[in-house]
């Protein structure tokens, strides 16, 4: 009985860990999704590059939810038109972004992705990947207004796993994109959005995705769905941001007035630029010691570029 009893518990333990690591696959390994929100008037452009990062765990009902933070730029674009008096000069400004409440609680059981809604407190299926050829893939009401039927379905590697490619259609009208990738979501709407035909001047594109070290960028193309990139799929330009790995130090970042960088050993010789978003250069000189400085203190708020030898890291000015 003891022997009997034994087994039953390591059953049950090994049945709780099988479940425990099905669960909220699609919200690990770093993951994130990257998308271009916003209004974009004619001679006027007012959006958000952000990524939605994972934030940590919370539980409600009993049940283990990943929270989601944005995090990136917003940008403002104020062209000149052309009923602006001669002389008129247009207006582009970026700076940090940083939604300090969640954007979504979200789980994935399987090939299911839910998202609990804060406004009834209850959850809702926002993905079901498990599909077939002809079944009605039950989506999201709150995104899709109308049945969503699979026409077509192939595969895909994606962060080293191998990802369902559904292509669908609805039987109202025809989605902005029909592609669906597991465990993503319509390439269009990702984990939110209008995937369906919107009004105009609304904006809301879903740009990159990147799981498990792994990054893309969305495409349209049958033949090539996800381009990799160097990059990871993060906006964040603060002390959260993850650039690509740097022989050297700066700080503080962000910063208000003094910009230090250090540990610069390995580029004795070489050329420091110091550049806005747009590619003017505000600073250069050629590194002869192992730390320089300069005064960032009248720079306008936003985001800037700091390159040597190729070694590229974003600098954000804080007013």
């Amino acid at each position: 009985m003891k022997t009997k009893a034994s087994l039953a518990t390591i059953a049950l333990i090994f049945a709780m860990w099988i479940s425990a690591i099905c669960q909220n696959e699609y919200f690990s390994n770093n993951v994130s999704w990257g998308l271009k929100k916003g209004i974009n008037e004619p001679f006027y452009m007012n959006y958000y590059e952000v990524g939605y990062v994972v934030g940590g765990d919370t539980v409600m009902n009993d049940i283990l939810y990943k929270v989601l933070y944005e995090d990136g730029i917003v940008i403002v674009d104020d062209q000149v038109s052309p009923w602006d008096p001669p002389g008129s000069v247009g207006y582009y400004n970026e700076s940090p972004y940083h939604n300090q409440e969640p954007i979504g609680f979200y789980r994935s059981e399987g090939k299911k992705i839910y998202r609990y809604n804060t406004v009834n407190l209850t959850e809702f299926l926002l993905y079901d990947f498990d599909v077939e050829i002809g079944d009605t893939m039950d989506v999201s009401h709150e995104m899709f207004y109308g049945n969503v039927i699979v026409y077509d379905i192939d595969s895909m590697i994606v962060g080293g796993e191998w990802r369902k490619v559904i292509y669908a259609s609805m039987d109202t009208e025809p989605l902005i994109t029909d592609l669906f990738v597991e465990g993503i979501g319509n390439l269009t709407s990702g984990l939110d959005g209008l995937p369906v035909p919107n009004v105009s001047s609304v904006l809301f594109d879903l740009i990159c995705y990147s799981y498990n070290g792994y990054n893309y960028l969305i495409s349209y193309n049958d033949e090539d769905i996800l381009d990799t990139s160097d990059y990871p799929c993060e906006y964040a330009v603060g002390i959260h941001e993850q650039d690509r790995k740097v022989s050297y130090n700066i700080y503080p970042n962000p910063t208000q007035d003094e910009l230090r960088i250090n540990l610069l050993d390995e580029h004795m010789g070489d050329q420091i630029t110091f550049a806005d978003i747009t590619g003017r250069i505000i600073h250069q000189q050629k590194i002869s010691q192992t730390m320089i400085s300069f005064d960032a203190s009248a720079l306008p708020e936003g985001l800037y570029i700091l390159d040597i030898n190729g070694e590229v890291s974003k600098v954000v000015v804080e007013r």
